[in-house]
């Protein structure tokens, strides 16, 4: 599988469909979604949408905040559900503050009350570890 994820990542991920996503087929998932991502990042999107499942948005956020913080961070605000949004958002928040620390912070600052709640601990956690 890790073959097939990393060079066909839509067959591997039309794969885990027919066998069913579930928590046994969750890490493989991310991987593909992963390097899907870089391929074709509406795929992947479109992909992790469909499957409604916090850890794989936040999986495929994390990987994107690493490439574009700030689109990341559109994308995560944006999203319906309450718990994918801040699952999401903590994610992007963790590695912007490792890449650009002050832009994290900027953008933190522009969410609500309740959502600066949710990602605080990992703002402060990220800025922490910037050396």
């Amino acid at each position: 599988m890790n073959t097939l994820q990393e060079t066909d990542p839509q067959a591997a991920l039309d794969y885990l469909d027919t066998i069913g996503y579930n928590s046994r087929t969750s890490s493989a998932a991310r991987n593909a979604v992963q390097y899907l991502f870089d391929q074709d990042q509406a795929a992947a999107l479109q992909w992790v949408e469909s499957k409604k499942d916090p850890q794989l948005t936040y999986g495929l956020v994390n990987h994107w905040a690493l490439q574009d913080p700030t689109a990341a961070a559109a994308y995560a605000s944006k999203l319906e559900d309450p718990e994918q949004q801040s699952t999401a958002l903590r994610g992007v928040i963790a590695n912007w503050t490792q890449s650009n620390p002050e832009e994290a912070i900027a953008h933190y600052e522009t969410l609500e009350a309740g959502t600066q709640r949710a990602v605080m601990h990992n703002l402060f956690r990220g800025i922490a570890d910037v050396d």
